[in-house]
Parts: C-alpha cells; sequence; structure tokens
C-alpha cells in the first residue's frame, strides 16, 4: 500500500542526501577531531562508516573510557568470528543529526587522545 500512496523514488533521493550529509559531518570531524594515527573507510554508501585505533589499544579499552566521557560507539568485536580485542570500530552517522555528530565525533577524539596518553603511547 505504501509503495502505490506514496513516491519512493523521491524518499530514496531525501534519505540519500540527508545520509550524505551526515557521513560527511562525520568525515569531517574526524578529519579534525581524532589523532592522525585513527585510520577510518569513506564509505560510498550505507549508514556506518569504520574506523581503526592505533596499536597498542582495543576498542573494548576505548569504550569503557568513552562511555565515561558520555560518547559511544559499536566496538568491532562482535562483527569478528573466534576475534576479540580488536581495534576497529563501527560508527553509525544515520541515526542522528549533524551537531550531534560533531559533539559525538569530538568527545571520541577526546577519549581516543586521553587513552592514549593514559596508557603512554607514541602514535
Amino acid at each position: 500500500r505504501y509503495l502505490v500512496d506514496n513516491d519512493v523514488d523521491a524518499l530514496i533521493n531525501s534519505i540519500t542526501r540527508a545520509y550524505g550529509a551526515q557521513c560527511q559531518a562525520m568525515l569531517d570531524a574526524i578529519e579534525s577531531e581524532f589523532p592522525a594515527s585513527v585510520r577510518h573507510t569513506r564509505p560510498e554508501g550505507g549508514m556506518f562508516l569504520w574506523a581503526e585505533l592505533p596499536q597498542g589499544m582495543t576498542a573494548l579499552e576505548l569504550f569503557d573510557h568513552a562511555v565515561e566521557n558520555k560518547v559511544i560507539f559499536v566496538p568491532g568485536d562482535p562483527f569478528y568470528i573466534g576475534q576479540t580485542g580488536t581495534r576497529s570500530l563501527r560508527l553509525n552517522f544515520s541515526s542522528v543529526d549533524i551537531d550531534t555528530i560533531r559533539r559525538g565525533i569530538k568527545l571520541l577524539g577526546n577519549s581516543i587522545n586521553e587513552l592514549i596518553e593514559r596508557k603512554g603511547l607514541s602514535v
């Protein structure tokens, strides 16, 4: 019924524009807030991007620290079979507005930098 009563192409175009803007906001925020040692993907679609922490820290370590700083992300461990202690993070840009993305990435960047300092890593 939805397909009959609505312009699905217009909806898809609207979602594509919104997700594109949100993705770009996250990419821009990562470039300015994360240390250069954190690598990340540049998605061509979808709702997530992936980041990889520098050697010497795991996503689960960062998760615990980030929660203390009032920001969360999905650690990559559940996406791997039989692997734990991964350095990957899955970051969702589709579920919040651009201002929230910027604030969240700033808090996450602060958490990464604090953990790097706490662990005495040279990155």
